[in-house]
């Protein structure tokens, strides 16, 4: 945008006048337009920088961290679309006037001038939720800040937004009832009209809700290296009461998941019930998809069904470079599997399916309309159908992995013992190596960012596969420290989150329990980083200079 505004003040300028060589009404209309575009850019030039401190009990005027708005409500008052609102570093959770709801909404911004709430310090701002009530917004960018809801359970869903990237943010969600979710995009027209074009990169979601991260009636919107937990949920008894997934992609259409993580949402005492529907990631449904993926992500315990794909008889769905690990609660026999497709097309590449020996479970199911074609892939432990419904499927590398019909390429190795010793690549010189199609490999390699930071669907490299390094898991000390915290009566002194030394040696992070969850220590080069425990601030003993 840069570069145009300063083509269009080459056009208009001569020696700092206006110069046009029109006349009459055509004249006119374009020094107007010239006007508008000049105006354009001074309000960008002009933008304000606008401070929020809970802690101020002196002047307020926001032009500084001493003079900050002592709530944020005054702030986003005060803010122009294209202003930008810093809030000091503090748990804020319990102080009146700092959540982002309707109608103490930012206003919208522009394509070249977003209008931002961030918090100072990445992670160290606590405010109570964010929540619109379906009044809209577009071009705003929040970074930074976790929204914690346990004092007053609200989820923290936008509605109607277009345009409005959520940057490394955190959404714990206190006990909500019923059909309330804990964090996304939400909307009410079914055109997909409204709710387009939206980012969700690096962030979490835990705690409780039916959905963790949660989207409908969308479009274009995208999921980046997002990580999901479900924590606790109270169906209050209705007709969805247990039907929950972690990531939810309800009747949307080219909804991308990049480097998604669902994991350890598998404590069902935490439950209020469990329908047949309920996992990791479910993408469609009855009201069609179409052009929805799922890149480079990972399941690790959840329930049921790790990734759901389903539509309404048309529309297809990709998946590529994905895991699932370790399903210890299967559910109904015919709605139990790693992945379960139904009235959609699925087209499925690089796949790693391993742990799935409860009454029922399959690895790969096709059900109704929609073709359904699996390649280049890896099934180990399978208690049932290691594949069914999946009549275009070819070189699989299936071990112990149940009752069906594999196609051409197939291989019968023990992955374990013959490449797969890290869940997230194939190691070379070993037979999974080149057991996939022209002698590639079967299984996945997830090593890479999918995804140039902060893109939009569309734009420029927002569904590249980077030469950056997605691990260590991005924040994911800091990721750690958070999601040690959660609703209450839950304890967290489990999965990534529990206390204790990874097989490498050092702390447990994310990172080293991905890697090490087939046994085996974290590679030097994977699991060397220095760990971060130093905890979010408070505002008690706050020190304003």
């Amino acid at each position: 945008m840069q570069q145009g505004y300063g083509n269009i003040n080459k056009a208009l300028c001569v020696n700092g006048k206006i110069v046009m060589k029109t006349s009459g009404k055509m004249a006119v209309s374009k020094i107007i337009n010239s006007f508008i575009f000049v105006s354009a850019l001074s309000a960008r030039l002009m933008a304000a920088t606008i401070w929020c401190n809970p802690a101020n009990t002196g002047a307020e005027n926001g032009l500084s961290e001493v003079t900050g708005y002592n709530t944020l409500r005054e702030a986003i008052a005060s803010m122009a679309g294209g202003d930008t609102i810093l809030i000091s570093s503090g748990d804020w959770t319990a102080w009146q006037g700092m959540s982002i709801e309707h109608p103490y909404l930012p206003p919208s911004g522009s394509p070249g001038a977003y209008t931002k709430i961030h918090a100072k310090s990445d992670w160290e701002t606590r405010v109570p939720y964010i929540s619109d009530q379906g009044v809209g917004r577009s071009y705003v960018e929040i970074r930074g800040i976790v929204f914690d809801s346990r004092l007053n359970p609200t989820s923290h869903v936008v509605v109607d937004w277009h345009h409005t990237k959520f940057i490394r943010c955190g959404f714990l969600c206190g006990k909500v009832i019923g059909n309330n979710h804990c964090a996304g995009f939400g909307s009410a027209d079914s055109t997909r009209a409204t709710n387009q074009y939206n980012l969700m990169e690096e962030c979490m979601a835990w705690g409780g809700g039916r959905y963790m991260f949660y989207c409908k009636y969308g479009k274009y919107n995208i999921f980046r290296r997002c990580i999901a937990r479900h924590d606790y949920h109270d169906g209050g008894g209705g007709q969805d009461d247990g039907q929950i997934f972690n990531f939810r992609a309800y009747a949307c259409d080219y909804t991308i998941y990049q480097n998604c993580i669902s994991l350890d949402s598998d404590r069902v005492e935490n439950f209020s019930s469990l329908q047949s529907e309920a996992g990791g990631f479910w993408i469609g449904d009855s009201y069609g998809a179409e052009g929805n993926a799922i890149f480079g992500s990972i399941s690790i315990r959840d329930v049921h069904l790790p990734y759901y794909v389903c539509s309404n008889g048309t529309g297809t769905a990709v998946m590529d470079n994905c895991v699932a690990l370790d399903v210890r609660v299967p559910g109904y026999t015919t709605l139990t599997a790693f992945i379960l497709k139904n009235n959609s097309g699925l087209d499925v590449s690089h796949f790693l399916g391993l742990g799935g020996l409860g009454t029922g479970f399959d690895g790969f199911y096709g059900k109704n309309l929609g073709s359904f074609t699996v390649k280049n892939s890896i099934l180990r432990d399978v208690a049932e159908y290691g594949i069914l419904g999946v009549a275009d499927n070819s070189y699989i590398n299936h071990y112990n992995a149940g009752i069906g019909t594999f196609g051409t390429g197939s291989t019968t190795y023990d992955p374990l013992a013959n490449g797969l010793k890290y869940p997230l690549r194939i190691e070379t010189g070993l037979p999974l190596a080149s057991a996939g199609e022209n002698g590639c490999a079967a299984g996945p390699a997830i090593l890479k960012k999918i995804g140039i930071a902060e893109t939009l669907y569309g734009e420029q490299g927002w569904d590249e596969i980077t030469g950056e390094s997605i691990w260590p898991f991005p924040n994911e000390n800091r990721v750690k420290l958070l999601m040690q915290q959660t609703v209450d009566g839950i304890s967290t002194n489990a999965g990534f989150c529990a206390n204790g030394t990874g097989l490498y040696g050092g702390p447990l992070t994310l990172t080293s329990y991905i890697w090490e969850y087939l046994g085996n220590p974290c590679p030097a080069d994977i699991c060397s980083g220095t760990y971060d425990n130093v905890a979010p601030s408070s505002p008690s003993g706050l020190t304003i200079e």
